[in-house]
């Protein structure tokens, strides 16, 4: 892609006006601005989920997660995504619901600890590219009064009590400053419906870095795309985007921003066709891939999570997202995590960042030892010593 993309520069000199200008070469980073710009070099989780202790290093600009089911992959994308969170607590309950978890009424934070443990605290710590540790403790609580106020009734709310259990959000950044966040979850009765509401005290700052979680079993916001796309056309970069989706619908001759019956959708112009095609219609794996590329470029600076990445794109073209991955990554200085059960994703990673002016890419294989979890990590060298043997380094 990198290649495609120079190509186009030249035809910009020449005079032609294509829709969209872009230029490469004036956002590219080398080597070692890159690395020291990425956020993560080490991770390590405790007492959170499945995972009792783990810690994955060293972590490059894309780390690629593999292992057997129910050993831990999206439970330590979580454990990366509460920690980017920093002192924000609605993040538990935002976990919880992608898993498709309700809140317990008397507990509502048991399923985030190890073994439903919340006297043992979680604790994730991070070392930085700088080497710079920060760290998220999160703890329980017991609230001083189960039944905050008890009103008559307005504007149709009856109740509101306190389910008894706060959580804490203790974060120590590189500077060793700490700030803490309470978050009080709120049932409020309103006639026969029941909302839960969590309110922080003191609130929540915004955080430093931007992180994004792409849930396997979630489609993508079709809001957040659209918001996405318009700060990529606003850069005017947005032909990274259409080269990408160009991999899943060639046809596919440029993208726009429509709303024709009131509903702001991305749309594609295809070859021959009258009219522009709606990004939904353009099929799953084109929504996917729209949603992940987006996804990178709006992180820039900060990580992305990808939880299953390779669900809905066929197996023939995996050679080219992770191309379309690795050039969106380098170019917005973004840090990518994802997991994956495929082995032929596996390896059209590693074949695309072979072809790479750097091997920026590390597989992390997560696996049950004595009834722990460990993981173990694979450099350019390791993984093609493994993937030239008859070794199952996916799990």
């Amino acid at each position: 892609m990198a290649r495609k993309l120079i190509a186009y520069e030249k035809r910009q000199k020449k005079g032609e006006a294509p829709a969209v200008r872009e230029k490469s070469a004036s956002y590219k980073n080398d080597a070692d601005t890159v690395q020291k710009l990425l956020r993560y070099k080490r991770f390590e989780v405790q007492n959170f989920r499945c995972i009792k202790k783990l810690a994955i290093s060293p972590l490059e600009q894309v780390n690629l997660i593999a292992g057997m089911n129910n050993v831990g992959k999206t439970t330590l994308l979580e454990a990366l995504f509460l920690h980017i969170g920093e002192t924000n607590p609605e993040l538990a309950l935002r976990v919880n619901n992608w898993r498709g978890l309700g809140p317990e009424i008397e507990s509502p934070w048991r399923q985030l600890f190890w073994q439903f443990n919340d006297k043992s605290p979680i604790k994730l710590t991070a070392t930085t590219m700088l080497g710079k540790e920060c760290s998220l403790t999160i703890t329980t609580k017991l609230a001083e009064s189960k039944v905050v106020e008890e009103i008559l009734p307005k504007k149709g709310t009856e109740f509101v009590k306190s389910s008894g259990v706060n959580i804490v959000f203790d974060y120590v950044n590189e500077d060793g400053k700490s700030r803490k966040v309470m978050g009080t979850p709120f049932l409020i009765g309103q006639g026969n419906i029941v909302r839960f509401e969590l309110r922080m005290s003191p609130p929540s700052l915004p955080t430093r870095v931007t992180g994004i979680f792409l849930n396997s079993g979630l489609k993508s916001v079709l809001d957040e795309d659209v918001n996405r796309f318009s700060q990529l056309r606003i850069k005017q970069r947005d032909k990274l985007l259409l080269d990408a989706m160009q991999l899943i619908e060639p046809r596919l001759e440029r993208l726009e921003i429509l709303s024709p019956q009131g509903t702001t959708l991305i749309y594609g112009y295809l070859k021959d066709y009258q009219e522009p095609v709606p990004m939904p219609l353009l099929g799953d794996g084109a929504r996917r891939l729209a949603s992940l590329i987006l996804a990178i470029c709006t992180a820039q600076g900060g990580v992305v999570l990808v939880d299953e990445i390779e669900n809905g794109i066929h197996h023939s073209i995996l050679k080219g997202m992770w191309n379309a991955v690795a050039e969106s990554a380098s170019l917005f200085n973004t840090q990518i995590f994802a997991t994956t059960h495929s082995q032929e994703c596996l390896v059209a990673a590693h074949e695309a960042f072979l072809e790479r002016d750097q091997y920026r890419f590390r597989l992390h294989r997560l696996d049950r030892l004595n009834g722990e979890i460990a993981a173990a990590t694979y450099d350019q060298e390791s993984l093609e010593g493994a993937l030239s043997i008859p070794l199952e380094v996916r799990g």
